[in-house]
Order: structure tokens, then C-alpha cells, then sequence
């Protein structure tokens, strides 16, 4: 655009006219813009030059007119400032406090009475009392009056085993231990070991139910009678449960010692002793030999030296008949024999007749054992019997008379918890403010007169 025959050239055209007299732009004039393209001088609004903004405040504030100003000046407030002020406020709330409290009290209160004859429960929690024991340490048996077996099994309380059992029994000339499992042989043997086996349970229970008496209850203060019945049956059940596990463990040591030291039977019913030979001396040597147990009805067979509890079933027999006693077992020793069997045939009617029968007992009233008087079923083995220690029942009683003399506290403190009443925090509301505003009239003067005297005599005069 500044140069004029780029500008003819533009503009010429053969069939038109001539072209009309542009002048070219004035390159001698001052631009700001420099080789740009048009759209950057749209982009500018084609502007050289910006007109500076030229503002007066002068012309402003003659123009606002104000007519008052405030100044504000924030500073920490004075001591003596504030408690002016806290007692203006503790007079003003004081004054305020007399006028309405009369009238609310009222409303307050009458609306209480209300909803307490709306109400007639009162919402409370539970009640404490407690009661230091002067003896912290209490024997059982101070308290306990009563602790005893009711009740033991009917083969350890009655002859009854001993009535059905011994009619035509053998005389000692006539025993023959050939006779292998014939019950005839060894039922005064098995007798005799059931009684003893009752008479270690029944000494057992004894002699720990007095230890259990001696022993002491460790307690720091007096208990309610229900919590305490609950504390001493679960004591009593446990004293229970724990005896009958100590005597098991017992006899179960004794067991494994008999086993584990292949200890011979009486009737040689676990190892059988055989001849070795004679040495130069003429002493006789001898081998156990391990005794192998038929057992005809399961069909299988077993081993003593292996098998603790290795049976075979009972016969018994006479010159015409021969029957297999239900229950009845024959084991590695009399304590095995006696444990594994049951008693489940002394309480069927059949096989008591018949076994009396077999024995050859004269006619007598003798009655089978009654299922009706057992807590335990007729086909339990006498150890599971033994393991529980023959008990059917226990007896026991507490005193908690005793327990209280036992313990006898000195005092008693007892505590109530409730919800916090109305009348009540309005009353302690009203009594905090009261004692607030004597004590804040009473000690504010002096605290004046105090802070008084510390600034005069901190007061920095200036030197002439």
C-alpha cells in the first residue's frame, strides 16, 4: 500500500476506465506498527496512540462530600477495665435474676408437679451397696452346711451284686484256674474287686469333699444372696466335675502302670509262662508268651501285649448247658475284667433267671437290679460307672446367714444413681450465682485497691 505502481497494477483494468487518483499511504508519518498483516491491525483497532487515564482525587472527594469520618482504634482492654465491667454485668444480671427468677421458678415448678402426677415412675438406674468384709478369707465349711453324696450307685450302696451272684458259689478246694472265661472261676474275684473298686470311690469322695470344706474363699466385701447361691453352685459343680476327672486319671494310672509293665494276671489271662529249660545249676528259665483273646461273636481276635483293652465274652456252664453272660467280659486282668464288663444282665429278667440257674442257687427272693434307681443306662460298662464314681446325686447346701456372720462387715456404703432433676439444677444454678455475686462484691473492691497500689508504685516519673 506504499508503493503507487503496485497500487496502479491493483487497481488497472483494460475495459474499465482509467484508474482514479489514489494516493499511496505516507510512509514518512510515525507508526507504531511495523510489517504486520491486516488482521493484526484489526486485532489493535488500527490504535497508535492510547489516551492515558488522568483521574483527580481532588475532584472526587469535593464531588462525595463527607460529612463526618471515624477512626477506630483496637488495643487490648484494661484490668481495671474488665473488672469494671464484669461487675456492671454480675449487678446488671443480678438485677435481671431477681426480677424473672420468682415468676419462672414458679412456672418451672408447677410444670414439674405436673408431669411428675403424669409420671409416677421415676427413671432411675440401678442401686450399689457395697460392704468391706472384715475376714477376707472364709472357709467353705463355715458356710457351707451340707455337701454329701445322696445317692451311689445300687451296686456300691446294697448287697445286691453280692445276694445274686454268690448263691452256689465254688469252695476254694474246688477252683481249677484251667477253667479259662468260666464266670464260675472268678465271680467271687470280680465281686470282691467291684466292692473294692466302690469303697476307693466312696473313701475318695470323702476325703475330698473335706479338704474342699477346709479350703478358704478369698473375698473383699459382703455379695447379694442371689449372686451368691449362683458363685457357690458353679463352685459346687466345678468341685463335682473335678474329683470325678482326678479319680478317672488314677485309675487310668494304674491301668497303663499294669500294662506297661506286662504284669502277670492271676488267672493268666495276658501272659501264659513257658519253660525255657534247666542250666548247669539246675535253675529253671521261663518266657512269657502273649495270650491271644478269641472273640467268637465279632469274630475277631487280639492280643494282651498289644491291646490294653483285648476281651473276650464271659461263658458260663454246667454239666448241660452253656450260656454267654450278656455284658460280661473277660480282659488282660482282673482290673480290666471288671471295668470293661457291664452290668446290663443283672437287670434283664431273663438272663438273671438263668444265670441263677447255671449257678445252681437255691430258690430265695432275690430281684435283678432296678433301672428306675440309676441316672446311668443298663448297658454302661462299670467304668463309665467308675469314671463318674458310682454317684447318682449330690446333696448341698449354703448358708448365706453363715456367709454374712463369716464375713461380717463393720459398715455398708450405699449408692443411688438417678437422672439429674430440674428442681434440683435449678436449685444449684441458683446457688452457684448467689455465692458468684457475694464473693465477686466482696473481693472486687480490695482487687481495685490492690491493682491501684502496684501501678502507683510502678508508675515511671519523668526526671526534670
Amino acid at each position: 500500500m506504499y508503493s503507487n505502481k503496485l497500487l496502479r497494477l491493483m487497481m488497472y483494468d483494460e475495459q474499465s476506465q482509467p484508474p482514479p487518483d489514489i494516493k499511496s499511504l505516507n510512509a514518512s508519518i510515525f507508526t507504531r506498527f511495523g510489517d504486520v498483516t491486516t488482521q493484526d491491525l484489526v486485532r489493535e483497532m488500527l490504535l497508535e496512540t492510547i489516551i492515558s487515564n488522568n483521574t483527580h482525587f481532588d475532584q472526587f472527594y469535593n464531588e462525595c462530600l463527607p460529612l463526618s469520618c471515624t477512626y477506630t482504634n483496637k488495643q487490648r482492654r484494661r484490668i481495671l477495665a474488665s473488672l469494671l465491667l464484669l461487675i456492671a454485668l454480675c449487678s446488671g444480671l443480678n438485677k435481671i435474676f431477681r426480677i424473672l427468677i420468682p415468676s419462672f421458678g414458679k412456672i418451672i415448678f408447677s410444670c414439674i408437679d405436673w408431669w411428675k402426677r403424669r409420671h409416677t415412675r421415676r427413671d432411675h438406674f440401678s442401686d450399689d451397696i457395697t460392704c468391706p468384709c472384715t475376714h477376707i478369707s472364709i472357709p467353705y465349711g463355715d458356710f457351707i452346711s451340707e455337701l454329701q453324696v445322696d445317692a451311689f450307685h445300687e451296686a456300691c450302696s446294697t448287697n445286691a451284686i453280692f445276694d445274686i451272684l454268690t448263691d452256689g458259689l465254688l469252695g476254694l478246694d474246688e477252683f481249677n484256674l484251667s477253667y479259662g472265661n468260666d464266670f464260675k472261676v472268678w465271680k467271687f474275684f470280680f465281686i470282691d474287686s467291684l466292692r473294692l473298686l466302690c469303697l476307693l470311690a466312696q473313701e475318695s469322695v470323702e476325703n475330698s469333699i473335706n479338704v474342699f470344706l477346709s479350703s478358704t474363699m478369698l473375698i473383699n466385701q459382703l455379695e447379694s444372696r442371689e449372686r451368691f447361691e449362683n458363685e457357690i453352685n458353679n463352685t459346687i459343680n466345678q468341685f463335682q466335675k473335678r474329683i470325678s476327672i482326678s479319680f478317672a486319671q488314677t485309675l487310668d494310672l494304674l491301668r497303663m502302670t499294669a500294662q506297661g509293665n506286662a504284669l502277670l494276671s492271676t488267672f493268666s489271662s495276658n501272659w501264659n509262662l513257658s519253660r525255657a529249660g534247666i542250666d548247669s545249676e539246675r535253675n529253671t528259665s521261663f518266657v512269657t508268651i502273649p495270650i491271644i483273646h478269641n472273640n467268637t461273636e465279632q469274630n475277631t481276635s487280639c492280643s494282651c501285649a498289644t491291646l490294653q483293652t483285648c476281651t473276650m465274652p464271659v461263658n458260663l456252664s454246667n454239666s448241660n448247658e452253656t450260656m454267654i453272660i450278656d455284658g460280661m467280659v473277660f480282659g488282660c486282668n482282673l482290673l480290666e475284667t471288671v471295668l470293661l464288663s457291664s452290668l446290663s444282665c443283672l437287670y434283664s429278667e431273663t438272663c438273671f433267671i438263668n444265670l441263677r440257674d447255671l449257678l445252681g442257687a437255691p430258690p430265695r427272693p432275690v430281684k435283678p437290679l432296678n433301672d428306675s434307681l440309676t441316672r446311668f443306662s443298663v448297658n454302661d460298662t462299670i467304668e463309665t460307672m467308675a469314671y463318674q464314681m458310682f454317684i447318682e446325686s449330690w446333696t448341698s447346701n449354703a448358708s448365706y446367714e453363715n456367709f454374712y456372720n463369716s464375713c461380717s462387715p463393720n459398715y455398708c456404703v450405699y449408692t443411688y444413681r438417678s437422672r439429674f432433676d430440674v428442681r434440683e439444677m435449678l436449685t444449684t444454678f441458683l446457688s452457684v450465682f448467689v455465692g458468684l455475686s457475694f464473693g465477686i462484691r466482696f473481693a472486687v473492691p480490695y482487687l481495685v485497691k490492690i491493682f491501684q497500689k502496684i501501678k502507683r508504685r510502678f508508675r515511671i516519673e519523668p526526671t526534670q
